[in-house]
Formats: structure tokens, C-alpha cells, sequence
């Protein structure tokens, strides 16, 4: 799959083998559910075409904690009357119930996706309740999405409980991870994807790293040791909050990072960076950006991406300076065709 899309762009790639979960059941650390129904029948799973909703709260993919916690929101759903919201009639309130738990540690946050504050006292309730049948709940949270549209998540969250991140130990570092944060699904695999890309980090010796899109800092705090300084940038304070306390958890001085858009970042950057990681979302870099990493002088660029599709584009574009030396897909959905696949490119000689 990864070759053939790189070949549609025309750049020939060095693909190796891809790098295995250790499991291929049980191994997801997330769960993001559609809720549908109703109070006495609520539906959690995904949404097919034609508004039918597909019931997955047994889903083998997800860590074996998870189903139970599932199984309890139906239950509560029903005893505390919150009203799933039907996207039909555009009416209810629950649009989205996220899980995630720590492999590790246990601890799980859970999240309520509302379309309003109308039943916010309920589905408190709800999170309590839930808490108290499952003491490794250590973070609840409501999100606040108004708008009629496919769209996962609002700007406003209220935190229900005293905690407001999770702990979760990552190889041999902890992370401190709030509701807002993204990361990783399949935390085996992740160590793997880090550990690759401080392997490249630490054979380039960098005076400068750049980690753009780099949400709770996962690939700066395990190349941290391989570079004199790294500047993490992402457009999610949240995320940043967590990157930094997470760098303060595990005693790391050489990281800053910064919330803020990559594009406009790179605009106003003085310094000139020797190497610079990317982990953008599934649409790719912005052509502004690949403009600003051609005309620049860095001379390494690791690139991970969900979407093999959008890396061989950006690869392509960006094929005139640099040379692909090599793609390392990881299996971080099993069981699925989609993989996370991560690029090393070296500039050409001049």
C-alpha cells in the first residue's frame, strides 16, 4: 500500500518491513463511540452511511478495561436519563462518549461529548457514579459541541473531577495526559516509532530539532537525549500544557514548546534548525510549509504519518531538495489496512 502510493507521485521508496504490535487483540488504549438510541436503548459504536449506527461496545481491538467501562455507560445512560442525541431529528444531548486508559498504569480519563449545558448536571452524576464502580477513572470531563456536524469535539471543556490528567508511563518515560491531548493508540507500537526515530535523531546529532505537530511531546521526550535543543510546537494548548509537565516529570531541560500554528511559527522562525520532525494530521503540510522547508538550509526531515497517501505527496513535493532514503510503516491499527509510516529524507548535495 505504501508503495504503490509513493509510486502514483512518482518517487521510488525504500519500504521496510513493517514493525509488528506484540498483540493484535486488546492492544488499543482508546475508544471513541458514537452514541445513539435511546435513554432505554442507547446504541454506543460507529455511524455507517445512512445515519445507521453500528454497536461496538465489545470491540476485541480495545484494551480488555475498556468494554466493561462501556458496558456501565449504557447502564447509566438509562438510570440517569441523559438522552442520546439523534442526528436525524437533531435533537438529544450524549453525541460522543471517549475512553482511554494507560497500558501501563490503569488510570483512565473518560469523556462526555454534549450539545449543550442542558443535561451537564446529569451526566455529572453519570461520571460519578462511573468513578465509583471504576476507582482507575481518575479524569472526567464534558465537552461542549453545539454544531450539527461531523465534528468530534468543541473548544469548551469542564473538567468533573479533582485530577485533570492521566499518568501514563510510555517506555521509560511518564507522560501526564489531560482530556484534550492527543496520543498514540497503540502504546506498544508507539515505543517502537519513538525509539525509530531517535535512533535517526541520535545519528544526525542535531544542535537544533524542531518537532512540529507535536502534541504531548512524545517524540521529543524520547529524542531529547540525542539533541542539544528541541523546539516542539502544536496549536493545542492543552496538549502543550501536558508536553511541558510531562518535560518537568522526567527531569528534561533541553525542550521548549509552543502553542501555536506551525504555519505562521515557521514564518516568524529566526533560528535555523538542523533537523525537523513532522506529525501532522491525515491532510498533510499546508503547501506554505513544504515551501518553508525547501528554501531552508535543514538538512534531515522525519516525516510520520497515519495517511500513506498524503506522506507520498508532501515527499513528492519536497523531492526536489531532499532524497528519500527510507519509510518504516508501523502497525499502530491492527488488524486494519492503515498504518503509521515514517519517512527519513536527507538534503541533497548542492
Amino acid at each position: 500500500m505504501i508503495n504503490e502510493a509513493f509510486l502514483a507521485c512518482g518517487v521510488e521508496a525504500t519500504v521496510e518491513p513493517c514493525v509488528p504490535s506484540d498483540r493484535l487483540f486488546g492492544s488499543r488504549n482508546k475508544a471513541k463511540m458514537v452514541v445513539g438510541g435511546s435513554v432505554q436503548a442507547p446504541v454506543l459504536g460507529i455511524m455507517l452511511e445512512g445515519f445507521r449506527l453500528q454497536e461496538l461496545a465489545t470491540c476485541p481491538l480495545v484494551d480488555t478495561r475498556i468494554p466493561p467501562i462501556l458496558s456501565a455507560l449504557r447502564e447509566g445512560i438509562t438510570r440517569f436519563g441523559v438522552v442520546p442525541y439523534d442526528v436525524v431529528k437533531r435533537k438529544g444531548e450524549l453525541k460522543y462518549f471517549i475512553v482511554r486508559t494507560s497500558e501501563r498504569s490503569g488510570e483512565t480519563l473518560v469523556r462526555f461529548v454534549l450539545r449543550s449545558r442542558e443535561q451537564a448536571d446529569r451526566v455529572a452524576q453519570l461520571a460519578g457514579h462511573m468513578a465509583l464502580s471504576f476507582p482507575t477513572i481518575k479524569v472526567a470531563s464534558i465537552n461542549l459541541q453545539p454544531v450539527h456536524q461531523a465534528v468530534l469535539e468543541g473548544e469548551e471543556e469542564i473538567i468533573l473531577t479533582e485530577n485533570d490528567f492521566i499518568r501514563d508511563p510510555i517506555g521509560q518515560y511518564q507522560f501526564l495526559c489531560g482530556s484534550q491531548s492527543f496520543a498514540q493508540v497503540t502504546t506498544n507500537v508507539a515505543v517502537k516509532l519513538y525509539n525509530y526515530a531517535a535512533q535517526k535523531v541520535k545519528s544526525a546529532q542535531p544542535k537544533l530539532m524542531l518537532d512540529l505537530y507535536c502534541g504531548i511531546g512524545g517524540f521529543s521526550t524520547f529524542c531529547a537525549s540525542y539533541a542539544e535543543r528541541i523546539l516542539g510546537v502544536e496549536a493545542s494548548e492543552a496538549a502543550i500544557r501536558d508536553a511541558r509537565r510531562s518535560a518537568v516529570e522526567n527531569g528534561i531541560k533541553n525542550t521548549e514548546f509552543v502553542a501555536q500554528d506551525v504555519e505562521p511559527f515557521l514564518d516568524r522562525l529566526k533560528d535555523r534548525p538542523d533537523l525537523i520532525l513532522l506529525n501532522p494530521p491525515r491532510r498533510g503540510l499546508s503547501p506554505r510549509i513544504i515551501e518553508r522547508i525547501l528554501v531552508s538550509n535543514v538538512q534531515h526531515v522525519l516525516y510520520s504519518s497515519c495517511n500513506p497517501s498524503t506522506l507520498s505527496r508532501d515527499v513528492s513535493e519536497l523531492f526536489s531538495a531532499y532524497q528519500l532514503e527510507s519509510v518504516a510503516p508501523f502497525d499502530m491499527f491492527p488488524l486494519t489496512d492503515h498504518v503509521e509510516a515514517l519517512a527519513v529524507l536527507r538534503r541533497r548535495a548542492e
